[in-house]
């Protein structure tokens, strides 16, 4: 029995990566059979795997392909935001009262690699330490469910593909409001840490809007 759980653990993890780092794309099938042989175990585990993907809303079934990676629709992209600005202002409210020096300094640091990235015109790795940055609000905020739910939102904003940096000026901007958010947190100032918090997120939910009304149409 634990032998079977260790494997359906193993299959879960790996599948649930390779979705949200974007090696399995929205559509790719998930047949139980071929991953059996992939992953050298039974069907069983894999039966176990899929039921938690099939949870987390990463995998759907298909009536004519089966088991599938479940795309995001745009409605629930859009949905995201309105949840990350909760969690932001939040994270940021509780950070203007709880963090210590070492959490103001890898905030600012994570924001001039960022900078850094985008003058090297890496977008990829400027939206992944982006992502580290929202984290490191709720790392600052000391509060370890806060911290839980902030990562599980962020493996789907990992799959949402191009990042609203990429979008003309939008970058300058960002970092800008990232450091209005740390003055106000290395302030103390919780109201206006939140305040900033939570715009910096409905601004990037503007223009991510912007970009989904620009994308084509899915088939």
């Amino acid at each position: 029995m634990r032998s079977r759980r260790a494997s359906a653990q193993t299959v879960y993890v790996a599948l649930r990566d390779a979705i949200v780092a974007g090696e399995l794309r929205a559509g790719d099938r998930l047949a139980e059979e071929q991953l059996a042989r992939s992953f050298a175990v039974s069907r069983t585990p894999i039966r176990e795997a899929i039921l938690r993907l099939e949870a987390e809303r990463l995998a759907e079934r298909h009536p004519s392909r089966g088991l599938v990676v479940r795309a995001i629709p745009q409605h629930e992209i859009l949905e995201v935001y309105g949840v990350r600005a909760v969690l932001d202002g939040l994270a940021a409210r509780l950070a203007a009262g709880l963090a210590l020096p070492a959490d103001h300094a890898r905030l600012r640091w994570l924001n001039d690699r960022i900078a850094d990235a985008l003058q090297q015109h890496d977008l990829a790795t400027a939206a992944e330490l982006n992502i580290q940055f929202h984290e490191g609000l709720s790392e600052a905020a000391h509060n370890t469910m806060l911290l839980h739910f902030t990562r599980q939102v962020h493996d789907w904003v990992r799959r949402f593909g191009a990042t609203t940096l990429r979008v003309p000026g939008r970058a300058a901007v960002a970092l800008a409001e990232h450091a209005a958010i740390m003055d106000a947190i290395e302030a103390a100032q919780a109201d206006l840490a939140e305040q900033r918090a939570r715009e910096h997120m409905l601004h990037a939910h503007a223009v991510r809007q912007a970009m989904l009304r620009q994308a084509p149409a899915a088939d």
